[in-house]
C-alpha cells in the first residue's frame, strides 16, 4: 500500500510502502521498470530517503524533477544517467519542516505552493521561499487539524487558495 504515488521521466514511482521483507517503510521511495511498467519486482530499485525522522506524505511533479515532501523535510530527485538510480536525491534546507497534511500542496507557476507547520512557501526554481504573513502564521498556530490543510489552485481567478480548518468541520 503506498501512501502516495507519481509519474515523472517515463516511470511509476511510489512512496512510504509495505514490503513484504521490511515491512512498513514509510521513508522508502520505489520505480517500476521502464520495459515493463507497473513491475516493482526489481529488489534494488528503491531509494531510502533516511536523512529525516519524519515519514513521506506526498510526491509531485516539478519539471523534470521529482519533490518528496515529508512531514519534517523535503527532497529535490534530480535525474541522472544512471539506469539504476534514475533520479538522485537533494534534501533541502528547511529547518525541520515539512509538509502538515497530504493535500497541503499543489503545482502551479512552475513550482509548488505548499504548508508547513508554521508557515506557507513557494518552492521553485529559486529555491524555498516563505510567503506567509503574521495573519497566515497566527491561523496555522490556530490550526487543530493540520492534516487537514488543502492548496487548490483556481487559475480562472488567478488565485491560490490556502484552507487552513480552525475547527471539525469548518474551513477558513
Amino acid at each position: 500500500f503506498p501512501v502516495t504515488i507519481a509519474f515523472i521521466i517515463d516511470r511509476t514511482w511510489v512512496g512510504y510502502l509495505d514490503e513484504t521483507t521490511d515491512g512498513v517503510q514509510g521513508q522508502r521511495i520505489r520505480w517500476d521498470k521502464i520495459t515493463s511498467p507497473g513491475d516493482f519486482s526489481t529488489t534494488t530499485s528503491f531509494l531510502g530517503l533516511n536523512q529525516t525522522q519524519g515519514a513521506i506524505k506526498k510526491m509531485l511533479p516539478n519539471g523534470n524533477m521529482l519533490v518528496v515532501y515529508f512531514d519534517d523535510g523535503v527532497y529535490f530527485l534530480v535525474p541522472t544517467n544512471l539506469p539504476t538510480l534514475p533520479l538522485r536525491p537533494e534534501k533541502i534546507e528547511t529547518g525541520g519542516l515539512g509538509l502538515s497534511g497530504p493535500r497541503a500542496v499543489a503545482s502551479w507557476l512552475g513550482g509548488h505552493f505548499f504548508v508547513a507547520q508554521n508557515e506557507i512557501f513557494f518552492l521553485g526554481n529559486n529555491g524555498l521561499e516563505p510567503i506567509g504573513s503574521p495573519i497566515v502564521k497566527r491561523a496555522l498556530r490556530g490550526c487543530k487539524y493540520p492534516e487537514r490543510i488543502q492548496v487548490a489552485i483556481d487559475p480562472m481567478n488567478t488565485r491560490i487558495l490556502f484552507g487552513i480548518p480552525q475547527s471539525e468541520r469548518f474551513m477558513e
